[in-house]
């Protein structure tokens, strides 16, 4: 079936709340990281499984699980707000998430037989998947579609603003609904207090920490020149599967060209950076940039690994593209392994007060078109989801909005990895001839 014939139909939206009320924690304070990313799209993850019952029953069971998950991952169930200071929180007013029953008139057949490579109809297989921004006031910070295929088959596509959690405690909720619906206990109880990572508290001598006025709203379009987050119109997006064998070989060639030991996610970073980039065809001189999300859960002894929110540092590689496409993937793997073998609490914390001081606001001049973001990484262990039907036999993201990012995923069947990327469709012709070439 063609992308034109495909179509997806929604019959269903309501609204769940939690089990029982958890507003009387009303406030929450929300980190420099949390506020941070406001800036950038919220997270987008779509688990296509192939089930066996009924659909009617498959939204009964997630239902049946949902409002027992949101009294315990309660600050999904609010919305956000701003303190009488004008800075960004949240308010855990129980208002709900958005829970959406949709049907596909394609096969799922038809996906598996295609390995689930991306289509461009998946961005309808989440709600609202095309927002630019995390900070709408208004909409649910947590969205729900469970869409039916022909032949039998669902997807749970799963949109949740980026202010509230990262990958990491994204996959912990998911994972906890998936046990509540199968009448089990959760495995890990979420650590709610944001506060550790107030200024104040890491740093004791500081002041009051810094104010937010009320942003953009999510939906605004960004078509000023001079908007550094400016996204690229039109894009490109495939999914790269790079197999055990291929990793290892990826590996292997960076222990025999640089000073290791090289991790098998250095490597793949790199190869992937160093493809991009050359595919571009970009000038010599041109600023080039990796940024490298960096989870600093147990970098402190206040942050647990069961910590819900955005306790996420950055690791940047700059360089130029003639530098990069020169120096290739030896200099690449080399310079992305000393930056993130060398970031550590002190960093994370140091950039949590430099945030602050700018009062939230991104730093002058931020160069977002020269960065490339490489994001989540194969370790979020979304494949051990099961709502009592099986895990999924495919995980997928969607929403890449700027050239040359990624977001890698653990492999279907394990072992793997899975790269989705979004280029210029003149630039994914280049990456497409190498980036699966491991010579």
């Amino acid at each position: 079936m063609t992308e034109e014939e495909t179509s997806i139909s929604i019959f269903g939206v309501s609204i769940v709340v939690p089990s029982s009320s958890t507003s009387h924690r009303k406030w929450q304070f929300l980190s420099s990281g949390d506020i941070f990313c406001r800036y950038f799209p919220p997270i987008n993850r779509i688990f296509f499984f192939k089930s066996v019952d009924d659909f009617p029953s498959i939204v009964d069971s997630l239902k049946s699980g949902l409002p027992l998950a949101l009294e315990l991952f309660y600050p999904l169930a609010g919305r956000l707000a701003l303190d009488a200071d004008g800075r960004l929180q949240l308010d855990c007013n129980d208002l709900g998430v958005e829970f959406v029953e949709a049907a596909a008139n394609i096969p799922f057949s038809e996906l598996e037989d295609d390995c689930f490579q991306y289509r461009s109809f998946f961005r309808f297989l989440v709600r609202r998947a095309d927002l630019l921004r995390s900070d709408d006031f208004d909409l649910p910070l947590l969205s729900i579609q469970v869409t039916k295929f022909d032949g039998g088959g669902v997807s749970i596509g799963i949109r949740c603003s980026h202010v509230i959690c990262d990958s990491y405690a994204l996959c912990h909720f998911v994972i906890s609904w998936a046990e509540l619906c199968r009448k089990l206990s959760i495995s890990m109880v979420p650590f709610h207090k944001r506060t550790v990572l107030r200024l104040e508290t890491l740093f004791p001598e500081s002041s009051q920490c810094g104010k937010l006025t009320k942003p953009v709203g999510a939906e605004t379009e960004c078509d000023a020149e001079t908007d550094v987050m400016k996204p690229a119109s039109e894009l490109a997006r495939r999914v790269f599967t790079f197999t055990t064998e291929m990793l290892l070989a990826l590996k292997a060639k960076a222990e025999k060209g640089g000073k290791g030991p090289f991790t098998t996610l250095e490597a793949l970073i790199a190869h992937w950076w160093v493809a991009a980039v050359t595919a571009r065809d970009l000038p010599k001189e041109q600023p080039v940039g990796l940024l490298m999300p960096m989870n600093s859960r147990n970098m402190l002894d206040s942050l647990p690994n069961s910590y819900f929110g955005n306790p996420t540092g950055g690791a940047v590689v700059m360089t130029t593209a003639g530098e990069l496409v020169t120096g290739g993937f030896t200099m690449a793997v080399s310079r992305i392994h000393d930056t993130r073998a060398s970031y550590n609490s002190q960093d994370f914390c140091n950039q949590i007060k430099q945030a602050e001081e700018r009062n939230n606001e991104l730093p002058p001049n931020f160069p977002r078109s020269q960065l490339m973001f490489f994001m989540d990484t194969p370790d979020i262990p979304f494949y051990e989801t099961d709502f009592g039907w099986g895990r999924p036999i495919c995980v997928r993201a969607e929403g890449i909005k700027w050239e040359g990012d990624c977001i890698a995923l653990a492999g279907r069947g394990g072992g793997g990895v899975d790269v989705f990327l979004g280029m210029a469709a003149p630039s994914m012709k280049g990456v497409e001839e190498t980036l699966l070439c491991m010579q």
